[in-house]
């Protein structure tokens, strides 16, 4: 099965997931809603053995399934900035809370869904972000906050790079 698809599909069946649990959770979500949303976690599993096994193209497949439950589809995207060989790099110069968002999100749930090895991010050293504008990151900054959490969280192999002018 193609990289996208499979990205789509497994973004597609966490948003179910997490839908499923907000509706268990709430009192507005009523049990048709909940098995609405379990009866298209089943269909999506299908749609992805049909995909993988080359009976079906994924091509608008995921959409048309999510909508004829009355539901929208909305188009999400959670791409790297380089991607080769099952490593991922991300490139972090201007927004100091997307590398948190890259090391403990993405690359994790990259490396969850089986679709990455491996996670680099690269940001400023402290002596390049002194020459920088307000808000950048720095690679002290988020060295220190992966020890803080130990050796358990992000569980995904990483390499951190930091950069000097």
């Amino acid at each position: 099965m193609e990289r996208a698809a499979q990205r789509e599909i497994a973004e597609t069946q966490r948003l179910l997931d997490l839908k499923t649990h907000q509706l268990k959770q709430s009192q507005a979500g009523s049990q048709s809603q909940v098995d609405t949303i379990v009866e298209l976690r089943r269909e999506v599993q299908e749609l992805e053995r049909e995909i993988r096994d080359g009976r079906k193209s994924m091509r608008g497949q995921q959409k048309a399934l999510i909508e004829s439950y009355g539901l929208d589809a909305i188009q999400t995207s959670n791409s790297s900035d380089f991607e080769k060989d099952r490593v991922s790099v991300e490139v972090q110069l201007g927004k100091y809370f997307a590398v948190t968002f890259d090391l403990f999100v993405k690359h994790t749930a990259d490396y969850i869904h089986n679709r990455i090895d491996l996670g680099i991010e690269i940001v400023p050293m402290k002596s390049m972000e002194v020459e920088m504008s307000s808000g950048p990151p720095f690679f002290e900054k988020h060295l220190h906050e992966i020890n803080r959490q130990g050796r358990i969280f992000p569980p995904v192999p990483l390499v951190l790079i930091g950069i000097e002018p």
